[in-house]
């Protein structure tokens, strides 16, 4: 029986030896390449991408990032209303990777030519969401087959003319080959227990982050969005550009110009984190039934997604099934 239990914990443990192993790098070349201004209507036209353009993605599993490396720098050109232009990478720039598939990087510096006029930009590049006007555009994060989508928002004025009355929005796609072993990585919290009431009069939500320890640092280190969908369709968007703000050692705030607020409590030992999250009036329409409400939650560099049934009746959801 012994000799039985041994064997089984030497099998274990090369099981374990084996997956966790040197995630082989990727090569990607970021297509498609978009840059337009929602608010403006103005898009500029990017080229396509050549063989020059491909960059190197470097896996360190033990900081759970993703390094995009390029040996030598090539800009991408582009023309904006007759305009021509260009837009580069630094050579290299670190993202934190998810278990999720979720990137995110801050301070990624872009520089960007606009005729005779150069800009550079530190943006945050993010698979999850950016607030941009009075709603939010998504990324996508990374799947099985290495696909992914990042998105920036690029602040007014921060480009050379004309591409700079209003946010500017970068989309850039890639494919990751061969596609990273994601499980090696650090989980990514997910939004859980649901729970809650959306309605015309106000909206009240709250959840249980789970699978993954939280630190306030990586709570605070940016602006705060949240995104409510039913059914797959935007319903409301908070801003918190301020990000939350550490109240105590366990509560962190964020507030809205809006008049909705932010609430996350830290879990004490073992417990996980509860976020709760207050919110004006939402117009529901028509909505009845059983609806899959979706919620992603941005913080700092956290990123958390959950889904719930809620029932609808006389323009209130209420969860449950």
């Amino acid at each position: 029986m012994r000799s039985l239990a041994i064997a089984g914990l030497l099998l274990v443990a090369r099981l374990a030896v084996a997956h966790d192993v040197p995630v082989t790098p990727s090569t990607c070349t970021f297509d498609p390449f978009e840059m337009t201004e929602p608010d403006s209507g103005v898009a500029a036209t990017v080229a396509a991408p050549t063989a020059a353009d491909a960059m190197r993605i470097v896996y360190t599993v033990a900081t759970a990032t993703a390094q995009f490396q390029q040996a030598v720098v090539t800009p991408r050109a582009f023309t904006v209303g007759g305009t021509a232009g260009t837009i580069a990478f630094p050579p290299a720039f670190s993202a934190r990777l998810t278990a999720g598939g979720d990137l995110h990087a801050d301070g990624v510096g872009l520089e960007v030519t606009l005729g005779a006029m150069t800009a550079r930009v530190p943006v945050t590049l993010t698979t999850s969401i950016v607030s941009v006007g009075g709603g939010v555009v998504a990324g996508i994060p990374m799947g099985a087959d290495g696909r992914f989508l990042l998105v920036a928002a690029i602040p007014p004025a921060a480009l050379p003319a004309p591409m700079n009355a209003s946010t500017t929005v970068l989309r850039v796609g890639c494919q990751a080959t061969p596609p990273p072993d994601l499980d090696q990585f650090a989980a990514a919290p997910s939004l859980s227990a649901l729970g809650g009431v959306l309605s015309a009069r106000k909206g009240k939500l709250h959840g249980t982050l789970k699978g993954a320890t939280l630190a306030a640092a990586d709570l605070t280190a940016g602006p705060a969005e949240l995104e409510l969908a039913a059914a797959g369709s935007p319903i409301v968007t908070a801003d918190f550009p301020a990000g939350l703000q550490a109240q105590n050692a366990r509560i962190l705030v964020a507030n809205g110009a809006d008049g909705s607020r932010l609430t996350v409590r830290l879990g004490k030992g073992r417990r996980p984190a509860r976020a709760m999250v207050n919110l004006p009036g939402i117009a529901l329409g028509g909505t009845s039934g059983r609806v899959e409400v979706q919620a992603t939650l941005v913080a700092g560099a956290v990123t958390a997604r959950g889904t719930r049934p809620f029932r609808a009746r006389r323009g209130t959801l209420r969860a449950g099934s």
